[in-house]
């Protein structure tokens, strides 16, 4: 339940910083946090964003150099989204890297790996 409310504050928190109609609003968000065997921290932060079917078309269109702009906002903006997530559950609390990121039109994902170990029992 407690993930579902950080997901809901994080989808506000796009939202209200998003304050350009320029930048489409994320419909949906995700934060999957993962420890593996051997305690490495990685995390894939996902959303999907509301796009109008016209804005498409002309918003990434490959001969229109605003595609660029606007996609490093919508970056700018998922990280900002992805930092408060991260703070607010106490995870990569010594900083991370990025792994890979994807970044379509109505979609885009970030991996990342915690700099820090976590210690298993």
């Amino acid at each position: 339940m407690a993930i579902r409310t950080n997901v809901a504050l994080i989808a506000l928190l796009l939202v209200s910083i998003a304050g350009c109609n320029s930048v489409p609003d994320t419909i949906y968000e995700e934060f999957i946090p993962t420890v593996t065997d051997q305690g490495l921290q990685l995390f894939t932060y996902k959303a999907v964003l509301d796009v109008p079917s016209k804005a498409r078309k002309s918003r990434f269109d490959v001969h229109n150099p605003r595609p660029k702009k606007i996609r490093k906002k919508i970056e700018r903006q998922a990280r900002a989204a992805l930092e408060a997530q991260l703070k607010q559950s106490n995870y990569c609390q010594h900083g991370y890297f990025i792994i890979d990121k994807f970044i379509q039109r109505t979609k885009l994902s970030i991996k990342g790996e915690c700099k820090s170990v976590a210690i298993r029992d």
